[in-house]
């Protein structure tokens, strides 16, 4: 039999080319025709290469034509299909999520595969019935079985590609501490690969790992503790392996946030003879020779059915006849980047549907086009993926819900070319008459609906009780009376700006108000959008934003708050979204330092203006503006400042000074503050500002700089991947050193003396008009 595996990349040793290897070897043994077509190829292709398998990168470069196509992931096999048009196709889901494991159609693709439940869900919600399932497997030969366990773990490993420095691993390992564990970490996000883990898996009583690493280690005996970054799962025991393993060990499995009492618990059930009993019947339920006999049977199936009949032209990758004069299809070369705002505008949405039922609560399908006139290429691939999305709207225009369920683009949607896309969506809870916005959002970036020429389509939707459940639909409109009727939250103060505007020194005056609490920067609200999914997921992605953003220098130590109080907080209230989870962080911070109200002083929030106000509704910006020289001569020398030159100075601050004051006065809760008002008249400003946000004036606010030298032990280094730290800690001090004494009025106008005539005439030249808008003269 020739076969021929596709994959969508052989480099780094990830779950499929994993997979693909131990097809391709296991099949040559059998003595089987067998190769490989693989468009991205590195250092795992080389790996299979050396065990005399064919690789090739072009289609056109085989030698000879396959009779069955063993399909990995959306784009490859749709190429096999039709580079060879008498092969016998089956597709195999490995992911729920990533657009690539999309199920393609074909006529000759007659079979379809799922990895684990998860897997066929997408499949059944893709409209493929008949799926069968085979799961991930395990080589005993490879992963040997040991003889025994210490009774009580002395080793542990993280084993995970996706496992990187800062916050899970750091949990895992002070738990590992302090129960006198040694633990290591494997994999490529630390920069330390394993190629071979059979060689180091058995040195290791305790591993914690998910879907494929978690199979290995426990064959070889190991007690496993299912693991990712965003959480982690129970240990794997005789109690629950049976139940775990049609889940393949994997995300859905994943229920709670890296904490070091979390991870306690589970390293307290550790059982050295449970732990070989889940070994025996894992390398007997999951033996690698098992899955190929199933493949095996399979591909006998494939040959013994009739081949469709001939189909002229070329199919499109869905499977169905692309329109006349339609352009090919290509892929784009790599990850998504950012959309200019004349490509979104290039964009058309159409919703495909004349007429649309809903009811309360529940979810829908609408069939939407999407049409691509751009000259880039649509894709649902990170890092800045397209998705489609929508808003609920009331009558008069006022989004009801801003940020929809996301759906991603099934596959890249290039220049010229239109698909149809199903979006599921969820109805508002309360029936009415709504106005349903389908658009697009490029995440981290723009709304489509958002640009100077707004690209959407709206359709007025009738949402209608749910049948039979008019008692719940009661207690829906009762609750939501009770609501109405319940007082308004107190204004909620954001101190925005630009950076080294004067916000730090306007967060200790307001933070010195013994009914309010400033934290440090938080950074994370608008990173809001990224978090789509729903229930406990939801809970998890929060914790892990939360706690772990940024990425690069996580800024959460600042805020000097346990891991554990916020999850306790989110874990349970009900109902949870987006909001509640970052009410219940300030909840959380005002509490911890003895106040009834909080706030943030976060100051480039001020470029995001509109998503945080539909996030929390009593968001008041405060902005407070600086000359935009002084800031030029005070921030160019800054770790974080975009660069040391006037021109890119004078840029920054009236991109940013203009964009806030648009935003603002366009979201109605918005007061603009200067710094050298508050520097020489700071009880009437404060004043106003208490005015603003409905806080009565405390003389305590006077007197901040008693504070602020407990608020400034607060900020620690920020430690990047590679280990630099920027700024150190002594910089952070410096950096803050004037919010220690009294307002200097000596700080006001520096520029005048600093600033060089050649530097001045920069500025103005690029700046000068913002200057004047804010009420500042220019000097030329």
């Amino acid at each position: 039999m020739r076969l021929l595996f596709t994959n969508y990349q052989l480099i780094s040793g990830t779950g499929t080319e994993q997979v693909i290897r131990d097809l391709a070897v296991s099949f040559q043994v059998r003595q089987h025709q067998v190769a490989i077509y693989c468009p991205r190829l590195g250092k795992m292709a080389e790996q299979i290469r050396s065990q005399g398998i064919k690789i090739v990168s072009r289609l056109e470069a085989m030698p000879w034509k396959p009779k069955i196509i063993h399909g990995h992931h959306h784009v490859e096999t749709l190429e096999a299909l039709q580079a060879f048009p008498e092969a016998r196709a089956l597709f195999v889901c490995h992911d729920a999520q990533v657009w690539h494991d999309f199920p393609p159609r074909h006529p000759r693709l007659m079979a379809y595969v799922a990895v684990d439940l998860n897997c066929l869900e997408r499949m059944k919600s893709a409209g493929i019935s008949d799926v069968r399932i085979i799961g991930n497997w395990v080589d005993p030969q490879r992963f040997l079985r040991r003889k025994s366990l210490p009774s009580k773990p002395r080793r542990a490993l993280i084993f995970s590609n996706y496992a990187k420095a800062g916050g899970a691993i750091e949990e895992i390992q002070a738990a590992c501490r302090e129960a006198g564990i040694d633990c290591s970490v494997v994999g490529e996000g630390v920069g330390n690969h394993v190629e071979k883990p059979e060689e180091i898996l058995g040195d290791f009583d305790l591993v914690f790992a998910r879907a494929k690493c978690a199979l290995e280690a426990m064959a070889t005996g190991a007690a496993v503790v299912l693991f990712h970054p965003l959480g982690c799962g129970p240990m794997i025991t005789t109690r629950n392996m049976a139940s775990c393993l049609p889940w393949n060990f994997g995300m859905r499995l994943i229920t709670e946030p890296v904490l070091r009492g979390n991870i306690r618990r589970r390293m307290d059930l550790y059982d050295s003879k449970n732990a070989l009993a889940v070994a025996d019947w894992v390398r007997q339920k999951a033996d690698m020779d098992k899955a190929m006999e199933a493949y095996q049977k399979f591909y006998d199936e494939l040959l013994a059915h009739p081949l469709p009949l001939e189909m002229s032209g070329h199919l499109d990758q869905e499977g169905e006849f692309p329109p006349e004069n339609s352009p090919a299809v290509e892929m784009p070369p790599g990850p998504s980047k950012k959309l200019e705002p004349q490509v979104m505008q290039a964009v058309s949405i159409h919703v495909r549907q004349k007429s649309i039922q809903a009811r309360t609560g529940e979810n829908f399908p609408v069939l939407v086009e999407i049409v691509n006139d751009s000259s880039e290429t649509l894709s649902s691939e990170q890092p800045f993926p397209v998705n489609v999305s929508y808003h609920w709207l009331d009558a008069p225009g006022q989004a009801l819900v801003f940020d929809g369920q996301r759906t991603q683009l099934a596959k890249p949607l290039a220049p010229g070319c239109r698909t149809e896309i199903w979006v599921v969506m969820t109805a508002p809870e309360l029936e009415g008459s709504y106005r349903l916005r389908m658009t697009c959002v490029q995440e981290k970036v723009l709304w489509f609906d958002e640009l100077p020429t707004p690209v959407f389509a709206e359709m007025e939707i009738a949402v209608r009780p749910r049948q039979n459940r008019s008692g719940i639909f009661r207690i829906l409109r009762q609750k939501a009376a009770a609501f109405r009727a319940a007082p308004q939250r107190p204004p909620m103060p954001i101190i925005v700006g630009s950076p080294r505007s004067g916000t730090t020194i306007l967060r200790f005056m307001l933070d010195a108000h013994p009914e309010l609490a400033i934290p440090p920067e938080t950074n994370f609200l608008c990173q809001a959008a990224d978090l789509s999914r729903s229930g406990l997921d939801l809970r998890l992605d929060m914790f892990d934003l939360v706690t772990q953003h940024a990425e690069e220098a996580p800024s959460w130590p600042d805020f000097e708050l346990s891991k554990e109080a916020y999850w306790n907080a989110i874990k349970n209230v009900e109902p949870f979204d987006k909001t509640t989870g970052f009410r219940e962080f300030y909840r959380l911070y005002a509490r911890a330092n003895h106040k009834s109200r909080c706030g943030d002083k976060t100051p480039l929030y001020a470029l995001h203006i509109p998503a945080i106000k539909e996030l929390l509704p009593e968001a008041r910006f405060v902005h407070i503006i600086r000359d935009g020289r002084d800031v030029a001569l005070s921030f160019r020398k800054f770790w974080c400042s975009p660069g040391e030159s006037m021109e890119i100075q004078a840029k920054f601050w009236s991109d940013t000074v203009t964009t806030c004051r648009t935003q603002g006065l366009k979201c109605g809760h918005y007061l603009e503050v200067h710094y050298e008002q508050l520097i020489t008249d700071p009880l009437s400003t404060l004043r106003r500002i208490c005015d603003f946000i409905e806080l009565r004036f405390d003389p305590q606010m006077m007197s901040y700089v008693e504070n602020t030298p407990k608020r400034l032990k607060e900020l620690g280094p920020r430690i990047l991947k590679d280990g630099i730290v920027v700024p150190m800690e002594d910089q952070q001090l410096r950096l803050q050193q004037l919010t220690t004494s009294p307002p200097d009025i000596s700080r006001i106008h520096v520029w005048r003396q600093e600033m060089t005539p050649e530097e001045t005439m920069c500025f103005e030249a690029i700046a000068g008009e913002t200057l004047r808008a804010f009420g500042y003269e220019l000097a030329t």
